[in-house]
């Protein structure tokens, strides 16, 4: 047991070497999906705004409440209206120039 407890703590140790830069092509992609969802936020377009959202963390959500991606989706849409009809907007913004990544 004290093997795979020290194997563990190794990994975890090392971890951080296996990081890598983000590339000038993943920064661009990270504004651009920043810039959609803003856009759906003004909007108030739920379905662009869910549209924006990593397919794992969809999915993960989905299994995790046991539901399919479609009952997913029209509940947080749904739900997302609800929240945004109850709200009024003045100003949301996300500073990705000054992003930092690591």
């Amino acid at each position: 047991m004290r093997l795979v407890a020290a194997g563990l703590i190794a990994l975890l140790l090392a971890a951080p070497a296996w990081a890598r830069e983000t590339t000038e092509a993943e920064r661009t992609l990270l504004a651009e999906t920043v810039a959609k969802f803003d856009a759906a936020m003004q909007a108030k377009d739920m379905e662009g705004m869910i549209a924006v959202l990593p397919p794992k963390f969809l999915e993960a959500i989905a299994t995790a409440s046991n539901v399919s991606m479609d009952d997913l989706r029209t509940a947080m849409i749904e739900q997302m209206g609800e929240a945004m009809a109850a709200i009024t907007l003045v100003s949301a913004s996300m500073d990705v120039a000054n992003t930092t990544y690591g």
